[in-house]
């Protein structure tokens, strides 16, 4: 077989381990292999609940909301709810010795998993402030303001992210987040706010934990001084030209990561395993980061294109022709065609195509398509 898959520790080998070190978060984004598989708020839909534990640890940086907002229980991958009885108002967590053994677990099955947490600046749904808090965002005759968007179980409202109580809160709230133990940073969706509100945040949490912001296709380079990463979000056909800016211009460590929204709601019918490869190999090649080929609400499957292990980057990518790529890995070499014409190209020794196990030294790539060429030694 050409590809390599991981080893990943069953319950009882868990259980089984008389010690446990837990990786600092730089060596964890330093330790990962590739490709690295993000797993944004959804799930792998080829696993069954009761081996949610073994599709977690698949992936290699994860997020998820406090309380339940965009997650279906036990698809979480630390689970932790705010105390008190208003999400929006909560500074520390109700079950955080619950959370920390879950977190202490997915690290056991995969010790290079990155852990964070939805910070929520934007909106919340209504039963999580009171209605007549000042935390909300109002009309001018004092209404609050429906947010817009994909749609939620209640309805929701903006929250007035220029009120500097607010501001206070929210830094505090990201504090809690990882201070307590359980989230290795803070995720904010939305495009994040402010650049000034980043400043504000990377002060209250500090330079080692981790800022992680949705960037969609857009680039902002007064908001990368204070952010390890972009998360984007796309949903055009074709890749973001901001990968390769984000991915020099963010703090280290970086956790940019790459979501093609490509697959049907639901994963249902045939994937386009080209659009995949495209995806997961653009990725490859203008980042350290990580990638997800999924649907619009972030449930993906898992592909076997996935389980191959490149090992670490040799150096920087390399240009065959317009818009086709190629870049060296310590275990095969990686080739993203994005441009308009095929692309052939020739291996001094015999190398392995991850995408059908053929054998050689020349292939052609076609446009739009992209493939991994392993070392068959």
């Amino acid at each position: 077989m050409m590809t390599t898959f991981n080893h990943y520790l069953t319950a009882q080998e868990v259980k089984d381990t008389c010690s446990y070190h837990e990786k600092s978060v730089t060596d964890r984004i330093t330790d990962h292999d590739f490709p690295s598989i993000a797993r944004p708020w959804g799930y792998c839909v080829d696993f069954t609940d009761k081996d949610r534990s073994e599709e977690i640890s698949r992936h290699d940086i994860c997020w998820e909301s406090i309380g339940r907002e965009n997650s279906k229980v036990g698809t979480r991958v630390a689970g932790a709810n705010w105390s008190g009885r208003y999400n929006a108002l909560g500074t520390s967590f109700s079950n955080v010795n619950e959370s920390l053994e879950r977190r202490r677990k997915m690290l056991s099955l995969n010790p290079n998993m990155v852990i964070l947490a939805e910070l929520r600046w934007r909106d919340y749904t209504d039963s999580s402030l009171p209605v007549d808090h000042e935390f909300w965002k109002r009309d001018r005759t004092g209404n609050r303001i429906p947010a817009t968007g994909d749609k939620m179980n209640e309805p929701r409202y903006y929250l007035d992210i220029d009120n500097p109580k607010l501001t206070e809160h929210l830094c505090q709230q990201a504090k809690c987040m990882v201070e307590s133990g359980v989230f290795d940073g803070v995720f904010l969706d939305w495009y994040g706010p402010s650049a000034a509100f980043l400043k504000k945040l990377r002060e209250a949490i500090g330079p080692t934990h981790l800022i992680l912001i949705n960037a969609n296709y857009k680039y902002d380079p007064e908001r990368a001084m204070y952010i390890n990463g972009a998360y984007m979000e796309c949903y055009k056909t074709n890749n973001p030209e901001s990968l390769p800016l984000w991915e020099k211009t963010v703090c280290p460590p970086k956790i940019n990561v790459f979501d093609m929204m490509g697959e049907a709601v639901n994963c249902t019918g045939g994937p386009d395993l080209k659009r995949m490869r495209n995806t997961t190999t653009f990725s490859l090649i203008h980042s350290n980061g990580y990638v997800l080929y999924g649907d619009h609400y972030h449930k993906h499957r898992w592909f076997a294109f996935w389980n191959t292990k490149l090992g670490k980057p040799k150096g920087e990518k390399c240009n065959l022709m317009q818009g086709a790529f190629k870049r060296e890995f310590t275990n095969g070499v990686v080739v993203n065609n994005s441009g308009d014409k095929p692309v052939t190209i020739k291996f001094d020794a015999l190398k392995k195509r991850a995408s059908n196990e053929t054998t050689g030294r020349v292939f052609t790539i076609e446009s739009g398509d992209g493939d991994i060429f392993m070392n068959t030694k």
